[in-house]
């Protein structure tokens, strides 16, 4: 139903009819400008967004590939400057170890050749005093020898000297021990053979007896007992005489011996002390000079013990300094390989960390920017429906009006058509009704 056909019948509801469809349309033509408006603006806010996005995540991409280009340029390079580094420390401490070895070595041949050179020495003195010390030995014992074998020489004279009388003297002795019964009836019979048999008792027996017989011829009792007698007197007694002489003789001769006897043995004595203190002096001399070679053999002993000695200790705080070197150096080497990693892994972990810094600045700032972008892009968006509702509430609120006013004249023209114009106006505000739907569909 229309307007026309609602209020039909008045003619002034027929003016404020149709000043209330054109009001209506114009409304309507506004409202449909307005949402054309809003439509392109929204159309072109959200062609927008994606490229506005779109230039924040490419850049914020093509900044967080060159942050990853120049990490992984420095890692290399921090890398590749230790992988260089490292081999030099390991290359310079092992030729510091080589020449501290070397040194060691150098310094004990040094050492143990001056050690061998000097214990030479030391042996050769020691032969060459030792052999002086021999030849004054030799000298020595020469002297002793000649002094002493002169002395023993005279001696040895002089005990031949008394050989002539020992010999004699020992025969007498035995003779005259045993014509004193010292060697029993046979020795005594030995004396007494020994006595008769001397030249001088036959001799004064033949005398004594021819003395007697001439005696006994010139008185011409040859034959005469008394003659007998006589010649046996005279017998007897030139017999004790010549027994007691012969006996003393052999005292005589005996003592004459022993006193030989004595003084070769007094002559042995001085000779046997002679060849004692020559002996005593030779062993002296010897004794001498062998305690001189000991003494120098010692001493040379001592001197190359004490060197020894003293090269073994050189030996061992040259070794132990060098030791110690070559441990400190290895220590060293360890704290520059150790500081080295140490650094290298610093320097990696602050790279690593400033480039998570930096990514995480980067996507943080990519984050904040998308939400700006997005918060202004819903915002004008917003901004534009706003508008658009507003528009909308203006043209319905002006349509409105108008109707309005043209129920209002309605009513006045005329009371007889009421029903009619009830029903037209209840026909017009379905078909207000309709154009807000439309509009509502429109803009909703």
């Amino acid at each position: 139903m229309s307007f026309m056909g609602a209020f039909s019948g008045h003619s002034a509801r027929e003016g404020d009819i149709m000043a209330a469809n054109l009001a209506s349309s114009i409304a309507g033509d506004e409202v449909t400008a307005s949402n054309f408006d809003v439509t392109n603006a929204l159309t072109g806010l959200m062609g927008a967004l994606p490229a506005q996005t779109g230039a924040l995540t490419g850049g914020v991409n093509q900044s967080l590939a060159n942050l990853l280009q120049g990490y992984q340029t420095a890692q290399g390079a921090i890398t590749g400057g230790y992988g260089a580094a490292v081999p030099a420390l390991q290359a310079g401490y092992g030729a510091a170890g080589a020449s501290t070895q070397a040194g060691l070595t150098n310094a004990l041949q040094q050492l143990y050749g001056g050690q061998t050179q000097g214990a030479q020495t030391i042996g050769q003195g020691a032969q060459q005093g030792m052999g002086i010390l021999g030849q004054g030995l030799g000298g020595q014992l020469g002297a002793l020898q000649a002094g002493y074998g002169g002395g023993a020489g005279v001696m040895g004279g002089q005990m031949g000297a008394y050989n002539p009388y020992i010999a004699p003297g020992a025969a007498a002795a035995g003779t005259l021990g045993n014509a004193l019964g010292l060697g029993g009836a046979a020795g005594n019979a030995q004396a007494l053979g020994a006595f008769q048999a001397g030249p001088g008792y036959q001799w004064q027996t033949d005398q004594a007896m021819n003395a007697v017989m001439r005696n006994a011829a010139a008185a011409g009792m040859t034959g005469s007992g008394n003659t007998l007698t006589a010649l046996q007197n005279q017998g007897n007694q030139l017999a004790n005489q010549s027994w007691n002489q012969w006996l003393s003789n052999l005292s005589g001769t005996a003592g004459m011996g022993l006193n030989a006897t004595q003084g070769q043995t007094g002559a042995a004595g001085t000779l046997a002390n002679l060849l004692s203190q020559g002996g005593a002096a030779q062993a002296g001399a010897i004794g001498n000079v062998a305690a001189g070679q000991a003494g120098m053999a010692q001493n040379a002993g001592n001197l190359v013990g004490q060197m020894q000695y003293g090269a073994g200790g050189q030996a061992a705080g040259i070794t132990t300094g060098q030791q110690n070197l070559l441990a400190n150096q290895q220590i060293g080497l360890g704290q520059q390989l150790g500081n080295a990693y140490v650094n290298q892994g610093t320097q990696l972990g602050t790279l690593a960390t400033n480039l998570g810094t930096q990514q995480a600045a980067e996507n943080t700032g990519l984050g904040q920017n998308l939400s700006s972008v997005y918060g202004t892009n819903a915002a004008q968006q917003a901004q534009q429906w706003d508008f658009n509702a507003q528009q909308y509430q203006t043209a319905m609120n002006a349509a409105m009006g108008i109707m309005s006013n043209a129920a209002t004249a309605g009513g006045t023209a005329g009371e007889q058509a009421s029903m009619n114009s009830l029903g037209g106006l209840m026909g017009g505000i379905g078909m207000l009704g309709n154009l807000g739907g439309s509009l509502f569909k429109m803009f909703g």
